[in-house]
């Protein structure tokens, strides 16, 4: 080898070694980035989840200063007008058939029911609507929670309401709505039953209310995973969903399952079942023979 090849061996060789050194270079650099960049990452994850946060059918809301208060006893409340506007519910100042402007009571209204409250009270008073009522000829009207057009493909949930008069239930709850700075507030703890809703907080700084139309699929789904081929479209039913539990059928006959957990509550053996919800009792119907089942003793009587 001569002194040029030499030379130029080299110059090939620093040349290669300082490629190395900045391919090296840049690895370190970006290893550098990924460690910083997950750190960032689990920063802001950290962040996020000490941040409360709110879902209502599955879409994040703004938690206001007035949404969402606590008393100095711990007790959480959340204001009545803007969790009734987040639901669909329409509101209006004064107590249902006692028409006043009172801001001290209100009641709340959809498709199927009306809710009353008054500050200072431990009831609630919900109207069943018969707007929605089945007729006298049950078989006219279909049993089944989801209707698909033939023509148009479309779906739509078939609720009914079972009572052909309006229904008034009064039920306790366990600490007095409030009124505070002018506004009504219910106890957080009795938003299911108030509200008709599913209630979720297992997730530590996660709110998660999903109303009984939201929850139709889920419930659908759980209901055939159990083995069960229909769920009951009659609204006062459906409202058993705030308690966790489901009343289901094979078509023929009715029973009630557990949400939490799939479990049979009430054997399936019922021509009919009604829920009532300020008592937590299914009316039941066997043979012609009427009963009532309480789910929370699982005792007939």
């Amino acid at each position: 080898m001569n002194f040029e090849e030499s030379n130029q061996f080299v110059e090939q060789m620093e040349k290669n070694n300082k490629n190395k050194k900045t391919i090296l270079t840049v690895l370190i650099i970006c290893a550098i980035l990924v460690v910083v960049l997950l750190g960032i990452m689990g920063y802001v994850r950290k962040k996020d989840a000490a941040q409360l946060k709110m879902y209502v059918d599955d879409k994040e809301v703004k938690i206001s200063s007035s949404l969402l208060l606590q008393s100095e006893d711990g007790t959480q409340y959340m204001n009545v007008r803007e969790l009734a506007e987040l639901l669909g519910y329409s509101y209006q100042k004064g107590e249902y058939k006692n028409y006043t402007e009172d801001a001290r009571s209100c009641y709340l209204r959809t498709a199927y029911e009306i809710v009353s409250m008054s500050a200072n009270s431990n009831t609630v008073t919900k109207y069943i609507l018969n707007e929605n009522a089945r007729t006298s000829t049950e078989e006219e009207i279909s049993k089944d929670l989801i209707l698909v057009d033939e023509e148009t493909g479309k779906a739509s949930i078939n609720i009914v309401v079972d009572s052909e008069n309006e229904t008034e239930e009064i039920f306790a709850i366990d600490q007095s709505i409030q009124y505070i700075n002018n506004e009504l507030y219910v106890p957080f703890t009795e938003l299911a039953k108030i509200f008709s809703v599913q209630l979720n907080v297992s997730q530590a700084n996660r709110i998660r209310i999903a109303s009984i139309p939201n929850l139709v699929p889920t419930i659908i789904k759980l209901a055939e995973n159990a083995g069960y081929s229909e769920v009951s479209n009659i609204y006062e039913n459906l409202m058993a969903i705030a308690d966790d539990m489901l009343i289901v059928g094979d078509g023929a006959q009715y029973g009630v399952i557990s949400l939490k957990d799939g479990k049979e509550i009430i054997s399936l053996k019922y021509d009919k079942i009604v829920y009532r919800q300020n008592t937590e009792e299914f009316f039941v119907t066997a043979e012609e023979s009427v009963g009532i089942v309480d789910a929370r003793r699982k005792h007939d009587y």
